[in-house]
């Protein structure tokens, strides 16, 4: 028996201006890498998530619909719901908005995730497992710290998963105690926090001996899962078509290229570029 910790996802649209590559596909890889490692396990029965699973409170559908693709698509439609936290960066605001207007509260509804307060104290099998958002550190650094003493004395747990600043940390075991922070999966550290990092998280058991690995999720991302998209993602594109031409209706068909084509879906910001390219390739075929 033994469950997977996961943290600061940051899914987003909007492209840093410092990446080559396409963020947002590359946070979708990672998490499919997190999706292959759990339908090749199957003796991980909980999954759980720290918190900022978005980047951002509200997000276009379509966004929302690209993860539940990925969830939709795996064998193990038994982990779901992932038990999370909403971390701070969908706590902003109105709290009510954060909840019941967020791209996370949408994955709730879908039956994928299920919304915990932050902190959460979650028994299972006989086990407190805290789900911290925020830092946890020998000392009080700044307002949002926590130390472990004051974790342990206030919840008396016996695993904590946290991270927030999205740096990796060794486990730490203090008394029955041990914490658990692999930093973000898809998510570096301060100026570098848009660049690409080593997308970890965790796996721990929760039966006799404490043993805690960071896994690496690009290891487990199967070679027929392209890169940049999802298959159901393409899949799904391939029933887009027709929205190509309603997009395209005004234009001089015969005059469009495949670059004018894709060169207008992505500036009137209808589909990313990777999509955009795939449903460019689709309206050729349409139209020739």
């Amino acid at each position: 028996m033994s469950c997977i910790h996961t943290t600061d996802f940051h899914l987003r649209e909007s492209q840093p201006k410092n990446r080559i590559t396409n963020i947002t596909d590359d946070q979708i890889t990672n998490i499919q890498g997190v999706c292959d490692y759990v339908d090749a396990n199957k003796g991980i029965d909980i999954w759980f998530d720290t918190g900022d699973f978005f980047h951002t409170v509200l997000q276009k559908s379509r966004l929302v619909n690209r993860i539940m693709s990925v969830f939709k698509n795996m064998k193990r439609q038994d982990i779901f719901p992932i038990i999370c936290v909403h971390g701070n960066h969908l706590e902003k605001g109105n709290f009510k908005l954060s909840v019941e207007g967020s791209g996370l509260r949408t994955l709730e509804l879908a039956g994928y995730v299920k919304i915990m307060p932050d902190p959460c104290l979650y028994e299972h099998n006989g086990k407190k497992i805290l789900l911290h958002h925020h830092n946890i550190t020998e000392k009080r650094v700044i307002w949002d710290h926590i130390t472990y003493e004051e974790v342990i004395e206030k919840w008396d747990p016996d695993y904590v998963l946290c991270s927030h600043d999205h740096t990796p940390r060794p486990p730490k075991t203090i008394g029955k105690c041990t914490f658990i922070a692999p930093g973000s999966l898809t998510r570096g550290v301060g100026k570098e926090a848009n660049l690409d990092r080593t997308p970890q998280f965790a796996h721990f058991d929760l039966k006799g001996k404490k043993k805690v690995k960071y896994v690496d999720a690009a290891e487990y991302t199967y070679p027929f899962h392209d890169k940049s998209i999802s298959v159901d993602v393409l899949s799904e594109s391939k029933a887009l078509a027709g929205d190509i031409v309603k997009k395209l209706e005004g234009y001089e068909i015969s005059s469009l290229n495949f670059h004018d084509v894709r060169d207008l879906l992505v500036k009137d910001d209808v589909f990313n570029e990777t999509v955009a390219d795939y449903l460019t390739k689709i309206y050729e075929k349409t139209i020739s």
